[in-house]
């Protein structure tokens, strides 16, 4: 439970940060070089209709730029991540911020220009050989026709990309550096790394102090955090409108292609299955030996003495294994990226980012963020899931050129738990005679459902209820959203859980709120993963390699469209209803299993 200052981690634990700048001054000189550069895109505004060639020209400076601008953010962003406290590395991320506002400035002509350009002659355009590989991009763009303004009104709206963002900033700058918890008596220091740890607890008076003690802080800055977040929302719906979208989810939406039926099917789909969720907490409430369990009882395992310790080589070695199903090359670019190349920082030390991500870019290897704990399955499964990531961003990378290369979010979630399913599988496996790992397994499946399906599909709910709220232009505020988070923990939990005031104020602590409608992808992942893995497992070579292609195609297709390639189709409900059957499945499995 020590956490250690940053200087005193060992460098093996660290991501190898020095493979994209050997030092900080090789990032300064190449950010200068950047932005003298930028200066010469903007002076081609006016002449991008005039050719294919014109055209192709200014297209490629700007990948170009945005190359080198991705290049830098991404340095400047992971060494701020590993200790937020360190004023050079917030300064660095501050200029690259400001390059990237000065690139979307010079560049916000493109779109426009490219959509002042009549139908036929883009047309006549596109088939000059010298804008081949530029097609898709050329095409998205056009798709946003009646989304794009004039050129004076994006220049406008540029000029405020580098302010639109500062609600998540300092979000995270006062969640990360400024909220200071209260150590647990006789367990450690209480932080967002291990609090999660602490809920998992066996005893439950440490359970009860840790989620108190964590909440106290949010309670302390429940104002402020409510008044950053009315801030986020209001932004979202000025920028939708400023777009010519009905709505700020409709415009979230957009750049997946993905119609809003998905989103609201989602939440009927779950909707419609709360009786196996409530089923859950029914049984958890009996199995604790509690007429009334409280959300600090929901994350503890129900199985006894359950807290295996998986070091994190032994975690390493376990993932690559479970992922021999995926073929030789999958495995050992995976066993070189977590073992030998730096490609994760691995521990948690004061000032670090909380949580895990996936990082990195086109011109760098994959870089995984995580805060990784030894105690019990989940930092095992997180690694999995972030190194799913990993190996998207490797094979789309090395696939798909610059412009083609980037997968969105919502396919994001799909290899990350493909993953996570296939080292639950290879544990089920090769512990079958152990019934006590059994019955972990089986549990951690029924917890994961729960918080990546359900959980993640309330949090998408309230995150609807509030944005119409405000196209609605009704009022928000910190008691508007108490009300209404209470109202959806009491749908989504159901009357064996003990709903409190401290619980309404979970919202406050959830970082994705700060980039809109993003949580609803972890349950439309999960449930394209679970079609997808159970192909794999039962030795489909032809699912596999079209999995396999699916990870290395990258954004050169929408993501409905790359999904349906790889076997599955999340506009049929049935493919959201297939989650809560096996939920429902394993639910029963776990009853059996836990009365023997």
């Amino acid at each position: 439970m020590d956490i250690k200052n940053r200087n005193s981690v060992e460098t093996i634990d660290t991501w190898g940060l020095d493979l994209i700048y050997k030092s900080a001054l090789d990032w300064d000189n190449d950010l200068g070089q950047l932005i003298l550069e930028i200066p010469e895109l903007s002076k081609m505004q006016g002449s991008i209709g005039l050719s294919a060639e014109t055209l192709s020209n200014i297209l490629r400076l700007f990948l170009n730029l945005m190359r080198k601008a991705e290049k830098a953010y991404s340095y400047a962003q992971m060494t701020c991540d590993q200790d937020l406290s360190n004023q050079d590395s917030l300064r660095r991320k501050e200029m690259a911020l400001s390059a990237y506002s000065q690139l979307s400035q010079a560049s916000s002509f493109i779109r426009p220009e490219i959509l002042q350009i009549e139908q036929k002659q883009i047309e006549i355009f596109l088939k000059n050989p010298i804008l081949k590989d530029l097609q898709v991009s050329l095409e998205e763009i056009i798709r946003y026709r009646p989304h794009t303004l004039s050129p004076n009104e994006e220049a406008l709206l540029a000029l405020g990309a580098e302010y639109f963002g500062s609600t998540s900033s300092i979000f995270s700058q006062l969640n990360n550096t400024e909220l200071k918890f209260e150590p647990v008596v006789n367990v450690g220091p209480l932080s967002h790394g291990t609090y999660a740890v602490m809920l998992r607890n066996s005893e439950r008076n440490i359970r009860e102090e840790a989620y108190k003690k964590y909440y106290q802080e949010f309670d302390d800055h429940k104002n402020t955090l409510s008044a950053i977040y009315s801030s986020s929302i209001k932004k979202n719906v000025f920028l939708s409108r400023a777009k010519n979208f009905k709505s700020s989810l409709e415009q979230s939406l957009f750049s997946d292609n993905v119609s809003k039926k998905v989103y609201l099917t989602l939440i009927e789909s779950v909707s419609d299955n709360l009786n196996n969720l409530h089923d859950y907490y029914t049984l958890r409430a009996k199995k604790l030996k509690l007429e009334q369990i409280f959300l600090y009882d929901t994350y503890t395992s129900l199985v006894a003495n359950s807290e295996q310790q998986f070091e994190y080589d032994k975690a390493a070695t376990t993932i690559i294994e479970a992922v021999k199903p995926l073929g030789e090359e999958y495995q050992n670019i995976l066993q070189a990226g977590l073992t030998k190349n730096r490609w994760v920082d691995k521990f948690e030390n004061k000032g670090k980012r909380s949580g895990a991500y996936c990082g990195g870019c086109y011109d760098t290897q994959p870089y995984i963020l995580m805060n990784y704990q030894s105690k019990g399955l989940d930092s095992m499964f997180t690694l999995a899931h972030e190194a799913g990531h990993a190996m998207h961003s490797f094979f789309s990378n090395r696939k798909q050129t610059y412009q083609d290369h980037q997968y969105t979010i919502f396919v994001a979630e799909v290899a990350s738990t493909v993953n996570e399913l296939l080292l639950l599988n290879h544990l089920q496996k090769n512990t079958k005679s152990d019934i006590q790992m059994q019955q972990v397994l089986s549990n951690h499946l029924l917890d994961d459902i729960k918080s990546t399906f359900y959980r993640q599909t309330m949090f998408a709910e309230f995150e609807l209820i509030v944005h119409t709220q405000v196209e609605e232009r009704k009022p928000i505020g910190l008691e508007f959203y108490r009300k209404i988070y209470r109202e959806l923990l009491e749908k989504y939990f159901g009357e064996s859980v003990s709903i409190t005031e401290t619980d309404e104020l979970e919202f406050l602590r959830i970082p994705h709120f700060y980039s809109a409608f993003y949580v609803y992808k972890y349950a439309t992942g999960l449930s394209a993963a679970i079609d997808i893995s159970h192909r794999i497992l039962a030795g489909d070579k032809k699912s596999t390699q079209c999995y396999l292609d699916f990870l290395a195609s990258g954004g050169s297709k929408h993501p409905l469209e790359l999904l349906r390639a790889a076997g599955v189709d999340l506009e049929k409900k049935e493919s959201l209803d297939s989650t809560s059957k096996l939920f429902k499945e394993e639910l029963e499995r776990f009853k059996g299993l836990i009365n023997e």
